[in-house]
């Protein structure tokens, strides 16, 4: 089984892109094939709207989002993890996500890619009263369902304000190393009943 973990943060060794990899890990204990992507060392351009690419299923005008593109389509799962940017996903994992029209038959807006499982991780500098990286996770989850996959696992963490702080955290770590090990079982197993990840932390 194949999982495309995909790192949507621009700080490497930042929070989300530790957390991802614990998650990495926890996927690869539990006997998936992981592929790390790390958004900021691409070279996406905007989509801009022409829909081409629901007629093509790839992207006729910016081939270099097309590689990624195929790594999701040929996954069983998927890991995103992304920080909160202003009660949103950051920029890369916008940019990403809106080329997946591609993934949508334009006769019927049926996907093309059903089925997949799915984890999300956001994290959040606010503290938790502020509900910033469950909206994150909700957005991310809004598209993944209306594809048709399923979300096993949603890990949102607040409070994360030092560049890597998370480290310090081995509950959150372990958190983490779940939600990849949820995923790797679920495309085992074709679970696909939504689970919330009840971790975090909150000041």
């Amino acid at each position: 089984m194949k999982i495309v973990a995909i790192m949507g943060s621009a700080r490497s060794r930042g929070n989300t892109d530790l957390l991802l990899d614990s998650a990495i890990a926890g996927a690869k204990d539990a006997g998936a094939e992981v592929e790390k992507v790390v958004l900021h060392e691409l070279n996406m351009d905007f989509c801009d709207g022409c829909y081409s690419c629901a007629r093509a299923s790839y992207c006729v005008k910016h081939p270099t989002v097309n590689g990624i593109l195929e790594k999701i389509r040929a996954a069983d799962g998927i890991i995103m993890a992304s920080p909160a940017w202003w009660f949103s996903v950051s920029s890369h994992v916008k940019t990403l996500i809106d080329h997946w029209i591609c993934f949508c038959d334009p006769a019927t807006w049926e996907s093309r890619i059903p089925g997949k499982k799915v984890g999300l991780i956001s994290v959040a500098a606010m503290p938790k009263t502020e509900g910033v990286a469950e909206k994150v996770i909700a957005y991310m989850a809004s598209v993944c369902e209306w594809l048709g996959m399923s979300v096993v696992a949603r890990m949102p963490v607040y409070g994360m304000n030092l560049r890597g702080e998370v480290i310090n955290h081995p509950d959150l770590m372990r958190g983490a190393n779940q939600l990849g090990q949820r995923v790797a079982l679920a495309c085992k197993n074709g679970a696909a009943q939504s689970s919330p990840f009840p971790v975090g932390r909150s000041q």
